[in-house]
């Protein structure tokens, strides 16, 4: 998928067994365990009655996801470094 439409997409299809996301870079695996987690939404488009569909993810919550996680891993550093600077 080219960037230019990574970037325009609202949804992004789960990467295929053993490939990795191109947005985040995150596993199927992973995303999987995000999705059942609640941690980033996804929707499921199948047919009526049909057992097995297409799994999307909600990009905007994916990069929300990820932003927070970079937001704590700031906020720990900042915390870290005033405790330091203390003793």
């Amino acid at each position: 998928m080219p960037a230019s439409s990574i970037a325009d997409a609202e949804f992004l299809s789960l990467p295929r067994p053993r490939e990795r996301c191109r947005f985040s870079n995150l596993s199927r695996t992973g995303l999987v365990e995000l999705l059942s987690l609640g941690a980033i939404k996804g929707v499921t488009i199948r047919k009526p009655g049909a057992t097995r569909g297409k799994r999307l993810i909600v990009k905007k919550s994916l990069a929300d996801y990820l932003n927070g996680l970079a937001n704590a891993d700031t906020a720990q550093s900042t915390a870290a470094g005033t405790q330091e600077g203390s003793k």
